[in-house]
């Protein structure tokens, strides 16, 4: 997988689990391109982003799941 198909499965991934793309979570592309290169899933690596800064999910409820 090239690294545009990779960043486009990130960003739904991240979507779809945070409500952000890569853009609105300002990550940095080049440390992104070497996650890519060193062969991180686009599920894995939302995975690690999202719990290495305390990333709140969405699901079908909304924020929390609807618990607040």
């Amino acid at each position: 997988m090239g690294f545009k198909q990779w960043l486009e499965a990130v960003d739904r991934e991240f979507i779809r689990r945070f409500r952000i793309d890569h853009v609105l979570g300002g990550f940095d592309e080049d440390e992104m391109v070497s996650d890519w290169k060193r062969g991180e899933a686009p599920e894995d690596w939302v995975a690690r982003i999202g719990a290495k800064y305390d990333l709140d999910e969405y699901d079908d409820a909304g924020l929390f799941g609807g618990r607040i």
